[in-house]
């Protein structure tokens, strides 16, 4: 565990048979980044979306994907009357639809992954319910491994449309 103020030992070249360690004062705790590339698409239940990351080799960029919606409640407060993106007040509530976490392993510099996000249960039920869902999607990113504890970053968020398969009519 690293804790700034400490002094520590590094290395430029950590892949050599022989490499060259120094004793160095720790001043600041490196960062990775995550950015979200281009806009996520959504096939049924599923949610795909591309991250980008840039880290140093000591690095994995880590973090987290939360889908959430909001009820709409009706007066009673129990029946749900609709899904909206951001409606507020006493006959709404938020709720996790998805949640997913991910990480890319040292030395993603620069690399694009692919990550893929499924509805739960609730999501699924609502899904079918209304055939056509706005959620939101928000990404969080941890700073560094090294961190004890991690901070957590947020990354983006960002609106996704959900839109239930068409159902295929047999002929008889």
């Amino acid at each position: 565990m690293l804790v700034l103020g400490e002094s520590g030992l590094i290395t430029t070249d950590p892949a050599d048979e022989h490499p060259l360690w120094r004793p160095t004062r720790i001043v600041e705790l490196p960062t990775g980044s995550v950015s979200l590339q281009g806009s996520p698409t959504t096939r049924g239940p599923a949610l795909a979306f591309q991250l980008d990351c840039v880290a140093e080799w000591i690095e994995e960029c880590r973090g987290a994907a939360t889908v959430t919606a909001t009820e709409r409640l009706a007066r009673n407060g129990r029946t749900i009357a609709g899904i909206g993106l951001g409606a507020k007040g006493r006959h709404s509530r938020s709720v996790v639809i998805g949640r997913s976490t991910f990480a890319t392993g040292f030395g993603g510099n620069g690399k694009t992954y692919t990550l893929q996000l499924r509805l739960n249960r609730a999501g699924k039920r609502l899904l079918a319910r209304f055939r056509r869902i706005r959620v939101t999607l928000s990404i969080t990113a941890a700073a560094s491994e090294l961190r004890v504890p991690p901070k957590i970053i947020p990354v983006t968020t960002v609106g996704v449309t959900f839109r239930a398969n068409a159902t295929k009519h047999r002929r008889t």
